[in-house]
């Protein structure tokens, strides 16, 4: 508990999974930090209710370049190391990611993006119709293909 005479490099207003994860980073960097959190627990309120995806990879290459994949690489790499590092059950799951296309156009965009992401070195991959379906038999037949990320997944970020 922080007293008021204590020096901080840092102080955080929000003990959500921004605020928690920018005040972990800080404190590795050999920063004071003070993470300020108005609920009883850290994490209760939207960060306990988002979907925890997380991975590699991503379609925003196209807008802001290369540095999305290393950002979202660097991350991924951290998810599979930091429950045991922080002794703490996230719940993380490594399941992939599908994207369906159900248009020619949108089809044309995920050939796109998997060509740009597997350029990059991502574990991406273009499926069709057939392929996509034997994945996920509950598709419709009038799907036309699907995005395969396979170094995609979730966690529980409470």
């Amino acid at each position: 508990m922080a007293t008021q005479h204590e020096h901080f490099d840092v102080i955080i207003v929000g003990g959500g999974v921004i605020g928690c994860s920018i005040a972990y980073r800080l404190a590795g960097y050999g920063r004071r930090v003070l993470l300020l959190e108005a609920r009883r627990e850290l994490g209760d309120a939207a960060s306990s209710r988002n979907g925890g995806i997380t991975g590699a990879g991503s379609s925003l290459h196209a807008k802001y370049g290369r540095k999305v994949y290393d950002v979202t690489s660097a991350n991924w790499a951290l998810m599979q190391t930091l429950s045991e590092e922080l002794d703490a059950d996230f719940e993380f799951v490594t399941s992939g990611t599908l994207d369906v296309a159900t248009a020619p156009e949108h089809l044309a965009h995920l050939e796109r993006t998997v060509t740009i992401q597997r350029a990059a070195g991502l574990d991406v991959h273009l499926l069709d119709r057939d392929a996509a379906r034997e994945l996920m038999p509950a598709f419709s037949e009038h799907i036309l293909g699907a995005e395969l990320a396979v170094e995609r997944g979730r966690l529980t970020p409470r």
